[in-house]
């Protein structure tokens, strides 16, 4: 059982993931890596809570994405199932709502849970904003939305990123 979220281990494998998939430029193509590791794609019009859910039915694997949330806010909660299934957290269903998602738990969460959902939102960042890719291009612009919008994520997604990697 995981203790600690895995950082590291998530960051490697969402560069490895871009590696493969050829990846050199923002924005990050989820639909992209989606293909090459075998996931179908479902936009579906979740209840409001519910942002994604990842499960395997008869061998296939599918991302339901909420289609009804921002296309960034999409985005996100596709590389962040990408992050559960790819880190080995699959077991049959997940059903990310949108206060996990914003760090807030439910009671009922265990402590694992948890740590996979961090590490799933710390792939998901490294997957959408890649950590040297991010470093050029926030030394070249220098602008926190110019950059959000090239990357296609929240500038709050872009702001933890950015001071993770202590840039600011």
């Amino acid at each position: 059982m995981i203790e600690k979220p895995r950082y590291s281990h998530a960051a490697k494998i969402a560069q490895k993931t871009i590696d493969e998939t050829k990846i050199s430029a923002p924005p990050v193509d989820v639909n992209k890596i989606l293909t090459h590791i075998g996931i179908n794609l479902l936009p579906y019009p979740f209840p409001e809570k519910v942002s994604a859910i990842l499960l395997k039915e008869n061998n296939m694997l599918v991302v339901g994405v909420n289609n009804s949330h921002h296309p960034n806010r999409q985005r996100f909660s596709i590389a962040h199932e990408i992050g559960h299934y790819l880190l080995g957290h699959y077991k049959d269903v997940f059903v990310d709502m949108s206060e996990i998602s914003e760090g807030r738990f439910d009671a009922f969460d265990t402590d694992h849970n948890k740590v996979q959902e961090q590490e799933a939102n710390y792939f998901a960042g490294e997957l959408l904003m890649p950590s040297a890719m991010l470093k050029k291009d926030f030394a070249k612009l220098r602008n926190v939305e110019e950059i959000a919008k090239l990357y296609k994520v929240s500038k709050d997604a872009l702001w933890i990123k950015l001071l993770k990697l202590k840039l600011v």
